[in-house]
């Protein structure tokens, strides 16, 4: 099977697996949303939304074990992996460890900024961040080794798990503690359940110790891991901030019930980036082994950016034909007021998803100058919402203003990039006219 095909195909089980999964995670956030109520709603968004942040170092880690363990299988050397998950998850605990307290230490700033009274709801969202942060190392090597059945199957039992959680805890009157709790017991869970898909890495006895003490020649030593691992958590962090950025400014400049009501519209628009971003995750191994082995990668970059734009326009259409009524199915009538936010959010949530394949590719590629563009943007919008913020309309728009134009740098960057290339094509195309 060509890489490509295989593209396609593997991106046929990742969209499966992942409306399986964002099936069981809508229905938690709306299940939430009708029993917490649009105030302490809006504070459990608050904490995903922080736990995606700090949980930033995890999604580096993913694309570092995923990276790593795509280049092994490039190089038919998966017996290496065993050495690399022990490596990696010595290291993932400590970073974890230090990460849960510093949070601690700087809880009562912290708390403040997120305008939360509870601090006991943020104790435990950063007990999260263990298994959260070392089940990304076992993701990985599955995505590198491109076993995405597994994948699919390890996210949808997560989100079963946080819903059943949910609703038990929150019913037994926990309220926010116990929403926040089901969160961080089922990315337990799914963590344990991870190791039933790479056991036969970590119990392989015909390792060859020999091979192990060459992994420096492979690529995947303490040194180049580190030169690799700055540019992806850089790129994490840029990417989590900008997906979560809106709900944090509309969180502190307005009242909690207004912040409530557009938590829960972004949560629906965010649909758009969680159907069509994980196309990015069959991407990045593919784009990886075709480095490694040498073969062009540009078809296969086309072929991600066409799905992922004809997908998120789909549902972007459906957004702009029945806000109202999508709104109120999902959330019910005490959220359908805001329904006139979820076009301008859809916008940006497809114009994001766009943002992060381009990414994902250059990092795939070890390319890394835009990540300074996404600085940059993210840097201009912080700017500019400090002196327009009057309303949540004017915020969404600046937030679709912004991404277009980065867009356009980033894709008039890949063409100054190849431009002999291009040169090159159009001078032989005139030659066979």
């Amino acid at each position: 099977m060509s890489a490509n095909k295989k593209l396609f195909s593997n991106s046929i089980v990742v969209i499966i697996g992942t409306v399986v999964s964002s099936v069981f995670s809508y229905l938690f956030n709306m299940v939430m949303g009708r029993k917490l109520g649009p105030a302490l709603y809006g504070d459990l968004v608050t904490l995903l939304s922080l736990l995606l942040i700090v949980n930033v170092g995890g999604n580096a880690i993913l694309n570092i074990s995923m990276k790593y363990s795509s280049k092994l299988f490039a190089a038919d050397k998966k017996h290496l992996i065993y050495s690399f998950i022990m490596k990696m998850g010595k290291y993932v605990f400590l970073i974890a460890l230090l990460i849960v307290i510093i949070g601690l230490i700087f809880i009562g700033p912290i708390s403040s900024l997120l305008s939360m009274s509870n601090k006991i709801s943020l104790v435990v969202a950063y007990m999260s961040v263990f298994a959260g942060f070392l089940i990304m190392i076992n993701k990985g090597v599955l995505q590198g080794l491109q076993k995405f059945v597994p994948i699919s199957y390890i996210n949808s039992s997560e989100m079963i798990c946080r819903l059943l959680l949910g609703v038990l805890l929150v019913s037994l009157g926990f309220s926010l503690n116990g929403a926040i709790s089901s969160v961080v017991l089922a990315t337990f869970m799914s963590y344990l359940v991870s190791f039933y898909f790479i056991k036969k890495y970590l119990f392989d006895s015909t390792k060859d110790l020999v091979e192990i003490k060459k992994e420096q020649d492979l690529g995947i030593g303490k040194r180049e891991i580190i030169s690799y691992s700055w540019p992806t958590l850089i790129a994490m962090i840029l990417l989590t901030i900008l997906l979560n950025l809106d709900i944090i400014v509309i969180k502190y400049y307005f009242p909690p019930v207004d912040a409530g009501l557009y938590a829960a519209i972004s949560t629906v628009a965010k649909i758009i980036f969680y159907i069509s971003g994980p196309i990015v995750m069959v991407m990045f191994p593919v784009l990886s082994k075709q480095k490694y082995s040498g073969e062009k990668h540009y078809k296969t970059l086309a072929i991600t950016l066409l799905i992922t734009i004809s997908m998120g326009a789909v549902i972007l259409f459906a957004y702009y034909l029945f806000p109202k009524t999508i709104i109120a199915i999902l959330y019910g009538s005490q959220y359908a007021e805001a329904y006139r936010f979820l076009s301008f959010s859809g916008a940006f949530m497809l114009l994001y998803s766009v943002i992060n394949m381009l990414i994902n590719y250059y990092l795939a590629i070890e390319r890394f100058f835009v990540l300074w563009l996404l600085a940059i943007t993210i840097f201009a919008q912080i700017v500019m919402f400090i002196f327009y913020h009057n309303s949540i309309e004017l915020i969404l728009r600046l937030f679709v203003f912004t991404l277009v134009s980065l867009f356009a740098l980033i894709v008039m960057y890949y063409l100054f990039e190849r431009k002999q290339l291009i040169l090159s094509y159009f001078k032989n195309g005139n030659k066979k006219s």
